[in-house]
């Protein structure tokens, strides 16, 4: 009976943190999306992508995190009035460079950057850094020949 017990118990504890991982997945496919329409406003009403601010020292791209160092994130789509904020990773560690880190970031690239066509335009990457089943979300990956996001949720979007 105690044996059937811890092994039924066992099988839900799987179960939910699947279910976990499933619905903060969800979040962030809302979140990015969310804040990919934000930019694709911004790029019809100012005829581009708001350039990075870069402060973040996280290797050029500005991330997501809730603290004061960092709120400059797409702090130009808040103040323009596009959307009134940008949303958080719900498991965010605001730190880019570590292994499994969880975090939203932006970057805006020259054209012809990673061997993108270059009469696109710039082009911006927004990206999902997870280490959960982002890849298994749906979302179609941006790409260009030379660059690569695997397993990360990415979206992105040309200037012309």
């Amino acid at each position: 009976m105690i044996v059937v017990i811890a092994v039924l118990a066992a099988i839900t504890i799987v179960a939910y943190n699947g279910v976990q991982q499933r619905a903060r997945d969800a979040e962030r496919v809302t979140d990015v999306r969310a804040i990919s329409k934000g930019l694709e406003i911004y790029k019809a009403q100012n005829g581009q992508y708001p350039t990075h601010v870069s402060s973040t020292g996280q290797g050029g791209y500005e991330i997501s995190v809730p603290t004061a160092s960092n709120s400059d994130f797409l702090a130009v789509l808040r103040t323009s009035g596009v959307i009134s904020k940008v949303p958080i990773d719900p498991t965010n560690t605001g730190d880019m460079n570590t292994a499994g880190s969880k975090l939203y970031a932006y970057y805006l690239y020259p054209a012809g950057f990673g061997g993108c066509d270059a009469a696109r335009g710039p082009y911006y990457i927004l990206f999902a850094r997870t280490g959960e089943s982002a890849s298994s979300s749906g979302q179609t990956n941006f790409s260009c020949p030379s660059l690569t996001w695997g397993g990360y949720l990415v979206v992105g979007g040309f200037t012309n």
